[in-house]
């Protein structure tokens, strides 16, 4: 066997391995973002917004414009 086909082999095993670990992993790291867009529906602001930077969309949004406070 050469040395060729040893490195070969070698990365054919690793990206093996780094598949197998991203499949293993799932989507548990979009669930932040799935939260954080939840959050966005029903308070028409970001989490890391303050409250006030919640803007009154046409038609309403999420239930933004139903907020106490909100001008209509």
């Amino acid at each position: 066997m050469d040395v060729f086909s040893l490195v070969v082999l070698v990365l054919s095993f690793a990206s093996i391995a780094v598949l197998g670990y991203v499949q293993f992993r799932g989507p548990g790291g979009h669930q932040d973002e799935d939260d954080q867009r939840a959050f966005f529906d029903e308070h028409g602001r970001w989490p890391d917004e303050p409250e006030d930077a919640a803007v009154r969309r046409p038609g309403g949004y999420g239930g933004v414009d139903d907020l106490p406070g909100r001008d209509r």
